[in-house]
């Protein structure tokens, strides 16, 4: 994946993104909640769960875009 800073774009704004623009798979989503956490890195939905195989939350990166961590 490459993240594009726009260097070479003097008109560009940021905006950061509300919605996820990406997306992590991990295995077990609760390891993946609390590693997030411990790291203070902000969550901005919590775990949703959708029966017993799917679960998802969403968190930001340091610059304010929301990720998403989900299984399968």
């Amino acid at each position: 994946m490459t993240l594009d800073d726009h260097t070479f774009d003097n008109q560009f704004k940021f905006q950061p993104s509300p919605n996820p623009i990406a997306n992590f798979m991990v295995a077990v989503i609760d390891k993946a909640y609390d590693f997030l956490q411990q790291k203070h890195v902000k969550i901005v939905r919590e775990i949703e769960r959708i029966g017993q195989d799917f679960a998802w939350f969403n968190f930001a990166d340091p610059d304010g875009n929301v990720l998403m961590a989900c299984t399968c």
